[in-house]
């Protein structure tokens, strides 16, 4: 019986194990998650940087074809163009960074739902050994019990007999 009792206290803290590791892995998730939205609104930002600088490219053409154009005018063109450009070198940089990031998110979701699986599958064998040891132990205790109530019943079945003989 000291077993079954060590064995309900190594399941409590297989338990708070098991439930600190669910809870890492969904901070994993979330940190994963967070990880897409930042590179879904940066795909967005590239996209409207792409179209700005596609626009202002039709904008300088259009001058261009109209007649005299000012020098001012054409310099703030470029200006604005060489802005974009920059955000757009800087957006493709945190790009990468997010893939990087990305990837080690993945790894770190990937490992701790491992350490999920593993903890899972320890405690079904636990849970299993111990219901296996249980059912020894209550087999034991009925056969005892079925022992005593036969030995009980030939001691009544001989009494008669024997008080007969004295």
């Amino acid at each position: 019986m000291s077993q079954i009792t060590s064995d309900i206290h190594t399941g409590f803290r297989l338990a708070t194990l098991l439930d600190w590791n669910h809870q890492q892995r969904d901070q994993r998730r979330l940190e994963l998650a967070e990880t897409f939205q930042a590179e879904e609104q940066l795909r967005a930002d590239l996209r409207a940087i792409l179209l700005r600088i596609q626009e202002l490219g039709e904008c300088q053409r259009r001058l261009l074809t109209d007649g005299p154009i000012s020098s001012e005018s054409l310099l703030d063109h470029q200006r604005y163009q060489a802005k974009l450009q920059a955000d757009l070198k800087l957006l493709r940089q945190r790009d990468e960074q997010l893939q990087g990031e990305r990837a080690e998110r993945q790894a770190a979701v990937q490992e701790a739902d491992q350490q999920v699986r593993m903890l899972e599958h320890l405690r079904d064998k636990q849970e299993t050994s111990a219901q296996k040891r249980l059912d020894r132990y209550e087999q034991r205790t009925q056969d005892d019990l079925s022992a005593r109530q036969h030995h009980r019943q030939h001691l009544d079945d001989s009494i008669p007999s024997l008080i007969a003989r004295s």
